[in-house]
């Protein structure tokens, strides 16, 4: 159509993609969960507040239990964000520049796809633009923008916790420019006071009435509330996401427009402002959860003084900045269509999508288990995201099945410890008929350093669970072990429940390693320990040396768990003849019930040899090739590939791997009657 930019033929297609997407791909953990939160509205949640499980539960009795369903809500929320910009840009420039000012705010990947996963960021992102585009009308002289104003404020608010950040930038914003002082004033004159206390109100009455859980998590225990230096970097990284360049130009148009009308300086002073507030308080806030998407925001009120200043930029940079910031947002879009389309093809790299595809392809694999579930028949998992995934894949299947949670650490840490309780999935609320039930356990939801203590408690709880098998995915990237659970009256009797073996590989995925260069590690398992172990790197197996004695493990795991699952150290030199380029490292133990299984898994690229046979070593803090290394169990967040394994019922004292049709006989390795390792702390 004539008279019709092109940027507003790119910003529609780009809907249309996000469209696409959120009907294609399968929810994640977080969002899995919330579609849970959905059955069971409330005012407040511990891990957000009411807001979206009430829209995603509307959205479910029109349109049932399908990922674009879930989606909706925040795909409407981004799309009225959207309207909100373009409406906001027409009172400074036509409708041509109002359309560039919606390209340049969908750029940046968290916000070019805005909406197309049902997180509670797409719903703050509508809060903001409508507390700015409000307070943006009211200093124009526009009474109804006082309502609007409440509006925006009772959205964000009971859109996440972390709104507080936006009202505090809000205060600074204010405090900073006396253009802005007219919003006190309609603030204490109109509705914004009430709605603002109203909104309070919904979030803190239900936490003080009960535990208050909620809140203490996320404004107090999440947090670690000293300086983490390595925090410092957050803007940068942030910057990366946005395209540095643009982020750039985006601060730049801000400042140049602090003193502009005080219509466009609202929207300038709260962006730079809400930057300044999260580099001031950043490095004291919680690190263990991704903070890079905090900033987008800012980002959106930026855009309207950048858009403002673009036509004076000069060509060349206007034209950089765009190809650089497309290719950012084409790299992201590329990778969720790979997701779709061939997710075979992230296979084995490090772009693995196991947060959509791992339960999916879990739940394929438990067929032949949950056809011989009977209906009363508990299906159990150990964590809560877990849990959630895998029930919203049998109700999307039309098979409507509870799946009950174990208190687990991973709950916890996320704030979602008696969320499971007040959702009815927590496993004491459950069956106690006298069927057999399921368990599915991940060891890898938690760091290798919590592993043994849970899996050593899950024995405990259940000393008759009966090991079925394992199920992994890409190389262990996802690793589940399943157990028969025993009916509510079995007499457990002499039977044992046996937790996983857990393997560690002293090296990072995608290592450079060189021939004769010296391997290192470990293995955990429960009494009487292995029957065998061995290191494959491709179709080859390494001579393995140890055991090793590594005390210093103890300090890790305790002396306790050490006690019941005793771990032993090993070390491996690489052939001096290897082929170059990228092969896989193999793990793998043997037990009485069990022949040869991977226990541990990760890439490395060979490289030709120089220096030394014990030359560069792949991992900082690690003793030389002959040591016995500081094995160093490894967080989530970690690139390691450190992977609980089969359960151990061997008896005997050897740790020995025997011949095969591939492989030449090599050493036996006498295990100690109870052994300790080595590791620094994580």
């Amino acid at each position: 159509m004539r008279g019709v930019p092109a940027s507003a033929w790119l910003v529609l297609g780009l809907q249309g993609f996000k469209l696409w997407l959120a009907a294609q791909l399968p929810l994640f953990g977080d969002e899995a969960f919330y579609w849970l939160e959905s059955s069971r509205p409330a005012l407040v949640h511990d891990d957000i507040p009411g807001l979206l499980p009430a829209l995603i539960a509307v959205a479910r009795a029109l349109l049932g239990d399908a990922a674009l369903a879930v989606r909706l809500p925040t795909l409407l929320a981004s799309w009225l964000t959207l309207l909100l910009l373009y409406r906001s840009a027409r009172a400074w420039t036509d409708a041509r520049g109002a359309w560039n000012v919606l390209l340049l705010a969908s750029l940046p990947p968290l916000l070019g796809l805005n909406g197309v996963l049902a997180l509670p960021d797409a719903l703050v992102n509508l809060a903001v633009v409508l507390c700015l585009a409000a307070a943006q009308q009211v200093l124009q002289g526009r009474d109804a923008g006082r309502w609007w104003l409440a509006l925006g404020l009772v959205v964000g608010l009971l859109a996440h916790y972390r709104f507080a950040l936006h009202l505090g930038a809000a205060a600074l914003a204010v405090a900073a420019l006396p253009g802005l002082r007219p919003l006190l004033r309609a603030a204490v004159l109109g509705p914004v006071l009430p709605g603002l206390a109203l909104a309070l109100a919904v979030l803190v009455l239900p936490s003080l009435l009960g535990d208050g859980h909620g809140l203490r998590f996320q404004f107090l225990e999440r947090h670690p509330f000293r300086f983490q230096p390595r925090l410092l970097a957050d803007p940068l990284l942030q910057a990366v996401l946005v395209s540095p360049l643009l982020w750039a130009l985006s601060l730049w148009a801000g400042w140049r427009c602090l003193r502009a009308r005080p219509g466009l300086a609202v929207w300038a002073g709260w962006g730079l402002a809400f930057v300044a507030l999260l580099a001031l308080l950043g490095p004291f806030a919680d690190a263990e959860r991704s903070r890079l998407h905090w900033p987008a925001p800012a980002h959106l009120a930026l855009v309207l003084p950048l858009a403002g200043l673009w036509p004076a930029l000069p060509r060349w940079l206007r034209g950089l900045t765009l190809g650089l910031a497309a290719c950012v947002l084409a790299l992201g879009c590329g990778y969720l269509a790979a997701i779709v389309l061939r997710p075979a093809a992230l296979e084995s790299s490090g772009l693995y999508p196991d947060r959509f595809l791992g339960a999916r392809r879990l739940l394929h694999a438990l067929e032949p288990e949950l056809r011989r579930l009977s209906p009363d028949a508990p299906l159990v998992v150990d964590h809560a995201l877990l849990g959630a995934q895998l029930e919203h894949e049998l109700a999307q299947a039309g098979r409507h099945r509870p799946v009950w949670v174990l208190d687990h650490p991973h709950n916890r840490r996320h704030g979602r410890g008696a969320e499971p309780g007040r959702l009815h999935r927590a496993l004491e609320d459950g069956p106690r008929g006298s069927a057999e039930g399921l368990l599915v356990v991940e060891p890898a939801a938690l760091s290798l350093r919590e592993r043994p203590r849970w899996l050593l408690e899950l024995c405990r709880r259940w000393p008759a669970a009966r090991w079925l098998r394992e199920v992994g995915f890409d190389h262990l990237r996802k690793r589940y072990v399943l157990y028969r659970l025993p009916r509510a009256d079995v007499d457990v009797g002499s039977r044992s429940c046996q937790p996983p073996v857990l393997g560690y590989v002293d090296l990072l995925a995608e290592a450079r390693v060189q021939p004769g260069q010296v391997v290192t590690g470990w293995v955990q398992a429960a009494a009487p320990g292995l029957a065998g172990l061995r290191l494959r790197l491709a179709d080859r197996e390494l001579p393995l040396e140890g055991p090793l004695a590594m005390p210093s493990l103890a300090t890790t795991f305790g002396e306790d768990v050490l006690a019941a699952m005793p771990a032993v150290g090993w070390r491996a030199r690489l052939p001096e003849a290897l082929p170059r380029g990228r092969a896989w490292l193999h793990l793998e133990a043997r037990t009485v019930d069990r022949d040869w299984h991977p226990v541990a898994a990760l890439p490395v690229r060979v490289e030709a040899r120089h220096g030394g046979p014990d030359a560069r070593r792949t991992r900082r803090g690690l003793a030389g090739g002959g040591d016995q290394g500081r094995a160093m169990p490894a967080s989530r967040s970690s690139r390691h590939r450190a992977i609980s394994g089969s359960p151990t019922s061997a008896v005997g004292s050897s740790l020995s791997t025997p011949s095969n049709r591939l492989m030449p006989r090599p050493s036996h390795l006498k295990l100690p009657a109870q052994s300790s390792g080595d590791s620094a702390s994580t």
